[in-house]
């Protein structure tokens, strides 16, 4: 296996492994996420409140426990 990875490493290759992984999102594809996140919002508003204000939490806990003194 890490012969594979050497021989990966060492060799020039013009193509990508990944070219697939990372191409540009097409109109109709970033449309179709705004959709989707537009039914979410829309359909369950109080869920997503909820959720905010536990990331809010999380945010104020850590900011607290980062400016805690050193006890040990």
């Amino acid at each position: 296996m890490f012969t594979n990875v050497l021989k990966k490493f060492f060799t020039w290759v013009n193509v990508y492994e990944n070219k697939v992984a990372t191409k540009r999102m097409e109109d109709e594809e970033i449309a179709a996420m705004i959709a989707d996140v537009k039914k979410i919002l829309t359909q369950s508003p109080k869920t997503v409140l909820q959720d905010a204000a536990g990331i809010a939490a999380i945010g104020v806990m850590m900011c607290v426990t980062l400016y805690l003194p050193q006890v040990f």
